[in-house]
């Protein structure tokens, strides 16, 4: 495991993963005192280096109000550049302030694209969220099938609730053929 020293050379050379994980140790205090502001400088390094952990962990720090005041639209503004990024759970993350309009006005289309995006990068958070505005018609047009789908997506990524969700619809036949053992299956699925 790098020092902290061995860290701060990277970094300061350029090395924005090292910047990234620099910060996770002042974010958490691994190795040195918790230092909020630090961890905010070398995650801000690290975004502007086009890093999406760091992008992501800014995004985290002002939705939790972790060394900031709570800020939902800074939080939006860096899970929307760690999702530029190709992360996907920061698609999601985004994909949820923006349905909510919780900091940011509300903006449902541009919700579901987002977590339309999380859910095709391997999000299976933002495969849950999609498939459950589809199933309540919310954003987007009511499809019973289309949330089934995006479950099994959710459930492939390993998100309990997804599989939770597929086993309900396949014990009720709610949607699709009613399917007692392939229920059991995806409610195995959700304990696992």
């Amino acid at each position: 495991e790098e020092t902290v020293a061995t860290l701060e050379q990277d970094c300061e050379a350029g090395d924005m993963k090292a910047c990234n994980q620099l910060g996770g140790r002042y974010f958490n205090g691994i190795g040195v005192e918790v230092d909020m502001a630090r961890a905010a400088e070398l995650f801000t390094t690290g975004c502007d280096g086009a890093l999406w952990n760091s992008c992501r962990n800014l995004g985290m720090m002002h939705a939790t109000g972790s060394g900031f005041e709570k800020d939902m639209a800074r939080s939006a503004e860096y899970y929307l550049r760690a999702c530029d990024l190709d992360d996907a759970f920061s698609c999601g993350r985004v994909g949820e302030i923006y349905f909510t309009g919780d900091g940011v006005a509300e903006d449902k289309p541009r919700a579901i694209e987002l977590f339309g995006k999380g859910c095709d990068g391997g999000s299976g958070m933002a495969c849950v969220a999609l498939g459950t505005r589809y199933y309540n018609g919310d954003g987007v047009g009511q499809d019973t099938a289309r949330a089934i789908d995006l479950f099994e997506l959710g459930c492939e990524a390993g998100e309990a609730v997804s599989c939770r969700n597929v086993g309900v619809f396949n014990a009720r036949g709610e949607g699709i053929a009613k399917n007692v053992p392939r229920a059991a299956l995806y409610y195995g699925k959700a304990c696992d």
